[in-house]
């Protein structure tokens, strides 16, 4: 793995984030697959900036955005606000929202993928 640029966060702080750099060279690959699946905690309280640094990636990378299937986890612990918020900001994209512990959604992601 290369090394990446660091990170900067909204409130001011940074850091050389590792999972990004993956990210970066998932998203590489990505060209060659099928489908890609953005696997993303819907909880997570920096989840639109770290979705535009990918999204700006692969737009980089010229990857056909229709192969990615956004997948919004932890969707009971991010609340029915966030959901909403995030429906309304990728419905274009038919985002899915599943929750892994309550296995809420999860057949329709298993669908999803084998379409």
């Amino acid at each position: 793995m290369k090394l990446k640029p660091f990170i900067k966060r909204a409130d001011g702080s940074a850091k050389g984030d590792w999972d990004v750099g993956i990210t970066i060279d998932v998203l590489e690959y990505a060209k060659e697959s099928d489908v890609v699946i953005l696997l993303v905690d819907a909880s997570d309280n920096e989840i639109y900036n770290k979705l535009q640094t990918v999204e700006n990636i692969a737009e980089e990378l010229n990857l056909d955005f229709k192969r990615i299937i956004y997948v919004f986890n932890k969707i009971d612990k991010a609340g029915l606000k966030k959901k909403k918020e995030l429906e309304d900001r990728y419905r274009k994209l038919n985002p899915l929202f599943i929750s892994a512990l309550s296995g809420s959604g999860v057949e329709e992601f298993k669908t999803k993928i084998l379409e």
